[in-house]
Formats: structure tokens, C-alpha cells, sequence
């Protein structure tokens, strides 16, 4: 190797350090910065562990300062109101999913119980005709013995919401294919006028009128898809 290269290695290699260094003096300032009591909060709202935190283990890796009893206390002050019996079984009355992973140590047999007694209540056929009614998805969480039930409601309740929002589309698409027709035709209407007279006007109208097009006609397509889903799904029940 010569002296040169030698020296363009040095070179590199302190430059790389540097910014290596710079790096990481600004991750250890952002820790030192950082609020680590609202973190901790954040972490059990968003149903995260504190050795989950991808931030915190960045903070030890660059040596820089974390404040453990704050995290801990954001943690546990946020993890009490999370873990709340009644906050589970409104999940279940919903359908909707239950893992709390931050409560297992903390009444997480009593969540359990009251997601149940909720779930409970969303699974009843009864409720399975409004759900599918409202449009809103099945997330497939009732247990298997009421289910079956449960689904039938849907299934019905289903049908009729999607039956309506496709004659919502189609009279939309019909709509969108007179407004296309329209605005197509008086393109052509501007284009046989621009054969004879070269105005400024007619050459903006047409911009205008051109982007009207574009735009109807993404929309159509929008919507075309949409009414092919919608009887793709009605097929399946």
C-alpha cells in the first residue's frame, strides 16, 4: 500500500469515527432530553412492554442517560387504567380482538372473564343481524358454540347492507358515465370549434375541460371496482 492510500485509509477512518461519535453524542442528548415518564405511558397504551422499547435499548446502547423510575412510574400509571376489567369486556361487547400482554400480572384473569361476558353479548344472533346490518366486518372472534348462530344473523344482515350500498354505486356509476359522456362530447364540441378559430379562451377551456375528464373518469374506474367487490362478496353469501 503507498503512503497515499495509507493516508486516504487514516483519513476515512477519522472521519467515520467522528461522525460516529457525533451520532451517538446526539442520541445520548435526545436521551437525556427525553420524558421518559410520558414514555412509559405511551408503551402501556400502546399494549408494549418496557424491554419491547426500541428507543430505550438505543439510549443503552450509546451509554446514555435513561430514567428507569420514570419510565416505570408512566408505565404503571397508564398499565392501571389499560388493565381495566370493564375497558376488556366493552372490547369484547365490540367483537373486537383481546391481548394485553402488559396485564398478565396485573387482573388479568378478571379481564379474561369480563371480555368474555362481553363477547358473550356480541355473539347472541340477535346482535349478528345488526352488526352485519351496520356494515361493519365479522373479526372472526366468537368461540365455536355460538358462532354458528351468530354468523346466520350476519350472513343476513350482510346481505341486505351490501345489497343497498351496490345500488348506491350503480346509481353512482350511471352518474359518472352521463357526466363522462357529456363532457366528452363537448371536447369534441371545442375541438371542431379550434379548426376554425385559434382563440386563447377555447385552448383554456379545453385544459379545463380535460382535467374534468381525467378526473370523472379515475372515479369511474374507483367505482367500478367498488360495485365488482361488492357482487363478488354478495355471490359468496
Amino acid at each position: 500500500m503507498s503512503k497515499y492510500s495509507a493516508l486516504k485509509s487514516i483519513v476515512a477512518c477519522l472521519v467515520l469515527g467522528l461522525v460516529a461519535g457525533c451520532a451517538s453524542g446526539r442520541v445520548r442528548e435526545n436521551c437525556q432530553e427525553h420524558n421518559w415518564q410520558k414514555r412509559g405511558g405511551d408503551l402501556a397504551q400502546q399494549g408494549k412492554m418496557i424491554n419491547e422499547d426500541f428507543f430505550t435499548k438505543k439510549c443503552e446502547s450509546a451509554q446514555g442517560f435513561v430514567d428507569y423510575a420514570a419510565l416505570d412510574r408512566g408505565f404503571k400509571a397508564v398499565r392501571d387504567d389499560v388493565c381495566d376489567p370493564k375497558k376488556a369486556h366493552a372490547l369484547g361487547k365490540e367483537g373486537q380482538n383481546f391481548s394485553f400482554p402488559i396485564c398478565r400480572d396485573h387482573n388479568y384473569s378478571k379481564m379474561e372473564k369480563a371480555y368474555e361476558s362481553g363477547l358473550a353479548s356480541f355473539c347472541s344472533p340477535e346482535n349478528g343481524m345488526t352488526v352485519g346490518l351496520s356494515g361493519n366486518p365479522y373479526q372472526g372472534h366468537c368461540p365455536p358454540t355460538s358462532e354458528a348462530g351468530f354468523l346466520t344473523s350476519y350472513n343476513q344482515g350482510r346481505k341486505t347492507y351490501l345489497s343497498r350500498q351496490l345500488k348506491i354505486k350503480k346509481d353512482l356509476l350511471t352518474d359518472q358515465t352521463e357526466r363522462l359522456a357529456q363532457k366528452q362530447s363537448h371536447k369534441q364540441h371545442l375541438l371542431n370549434q379550434m379548426k376554425f378559430r385559434k382563440r386563447p379562451e377555447l385552448k383554456s377551456e379545453l385544459e379545463s375541460i380535460n382535467w374534468d375528464i381525467s378526473h370523472i373518469s379515475s372515479e369511474k374506474n374507483k367505482t367500478e371496482f367498488e360495485v365488482q367487490k361488492i357482487s363478488e362478496e354478495l355471490s359468496k353469501l
